[in-house]
């Protein structure tokens, strides 16, 4: 009697497939997770900004960005120290590109927020380059938010489950009303979203 030991080849390979299923289930698991903690991540962002805009304006009467001769009252804010003559500052907007790109420097000179004054970056980015702005709503992808919002902060190009998500936390999950309005993207999976301070 000639008797095999080991495996068979079917054998093996619904070995392999077992584990080529368990494998898929947690990694599609810890994609999912790890979206969902930097859209908790974002959200916090967007908390934490909104409390510095708002602390920046109670200290200094204006928004950041928009602080009129801003180097008399912050050190460090180099060519965001701006005449009031000029580009529109202290108009409660942040209209213009040098107001939108000195945003960051006021807050981070000032010190409501950390990081860099080049600009700020969301936990959503895959890059290095600045996705979140302060700008104001006439300039923003949304502007059909109600009148009482001026200024938003706008997240460009994140992907469209995380900006439900955020949109969910934040307000009423519905990316045309509310405080948080989403406009396309550049494909069909990402968006722009706006924020209404």
């Amino acid at each position: 009697m000639n008797r095999q030991i080991g495996f068979t080849l079917v054998e093996i390979s619904i070995v392999l497939v077992i584990i080529g299923l368990i494998l898929g289930a947690i990694m599609y698991n810890s994609n999912v997770l790890i979206g969902n903690t930097k859209a908790t991540s974002t959200v916090k962002l967007i908390q934490d900004l909104t409390g510095a805009v708002s602390d920046f304006k109670a200290r200094y009467h204006y928004l950041p960005g928009d602080l009129p001769k801003a180097g008399d009252d912050i050190s460090g804010v180099g060519t965001c120290d701006i005449a009031t003559a000029t580009a529109n500052i202290g108009n409660g907007l942040i209209d213009t590109a040098q107001e939108v790109s000195c945003a960051p420097v006021e807050l981070v000179s000032a010190g409501f927020i950390k990081g860099s004054t080049s600009g700020m970056v969301s936990p959503l980015n895959p890059g290095l380059a600045p996705d979140v702005f302060l700008i104001a709503k006439t300039s923003a992808a949304v502007t059909t938010f109600p009148t009482t919002v001026q200024n938003v902060i706008e997240i460009r190009n994140i992907p469209l489950d995380a900006a439900q998500t955020i949109d969910n936390k934040i307000d009423d999950g519905n990316f045309g009303s509310g405080n948080v309005m989403a406009a396309s993207g550049v494909d069909a999976t990402h968006v722009t979203l706006d924020v209404g301070l």
